[in-house]
Formats: structure tokens, C-alpha cells, sequence
């Protein structure tokens, strides 16, 4: 598991190995509640996913295309405080493989980072000013 530990924003660029079975890309970060938190992909060779799981376990977010075909964003509200844990992989265990940057942001920065990209004069507009508004946890 691969720590993202940014203060405010960041990213990281790795590869997503396939062989015989997907072997995704696990991060993890800490969230404070109430805290706007943004994960998206770019500089993809491959189709990815993000899920992010809460601290508890019962907050479960999943995304494939919401930053426009084959990248992935998450945007969102912590509910709880602590440990959140992003899995990147592929849509559908694309065999093969391939390169990706994670762009990681947090608080206003979160919030600017998605009108600024949501205003994107190549991909055009590509979501509400925030897309995932507040995680909600399953069973509430």
C-alpha cells in the first residue's frame, strides 16, 4: 500500500501490471470530516477505476469515465475522520496494462482543481460543480 501524504495536492505516476490476474494499485490517506477530497487519474495509457473505502468500511465510492473517457475522478466530503484507502485499477482487467498519474487534492484546493477541469475547453464540461456531493455511508 502506497501512502498519499499531501497536504494539500499531488500526484504520483505508476503503472498497473496485469498477467494473469489484475493486480490494482492501493493508496492510502487521512481525511479529517468535513474535508473536500479529490482523486482523479490522468496521463493514462489505460482505462482506469477508483474505489475509495472509508475509515470504517461502510463508505464505499466507485468511479470509472466521470473525468471524461478513460480517466477517473472521485470527488467528495469525508463523513468520518481517519484512514480512507483508494484502490486504482482497470474497467474490466484491460489486459496489459499501462501507466497513470494519480492527481490527489484537499480542501479549497479540491474545490478548485474541480472548476477548473469541470471548465476544460478540450473535454468541455464534464460535471456538476461537485459531482459527489457527500460520501454516504451504506445502511443510512
Amino acid at each position: 500500500m502506497k501512502n498519499i501524504n499531501f497536504d494539500t495536492t499531488g500526484s504520483v505516476t505508476a503503472t498497473l501490471v496485469f498477467t494473469n490476474q489484475i493486480v490494482p494499485d492501493v493508496y492510502s490517506f487521512f481525511a479529517q470530516a468535513g474535508e473536500q477530497i479529490r482523486l482523479e487519474t490522468s496521463d493514462t495509457s489505460v482505462d482506469t477505476t477508483i474505489r475509495v473505502v472509508g475509515p470504517d468500511a461502510s463508505i464505499d465510492l466507485f468511479d470509472d469515465d466521470g473525468g471524461g473517457f478513460p480517466l477517473s475522478r472521485l470527488v467528495f466530503t469525508a463523513a468520518d475522520a481517519g484512514g480512507y484507502v483508494a484502490v486504482v485499477s482497470s474497467f474490466s482487467g484491460n489486459p496489459g496494462g499501462g501507466t497513470y498519474t494519480l492527481n490527489f487534492a484537499r480542501g479549497p484546493a479540491a474545490r478548485q482543481a474541480v472548476s477548473e477541469v469541470s471548465e476544460d475547453a478540450e473535454r468541455g464540461k464534464l460535471m456538476s460543480e461537485i459531482e459527489n456531493q457527500v460520501e454516504v455511508k451504506a445502511g443510512t
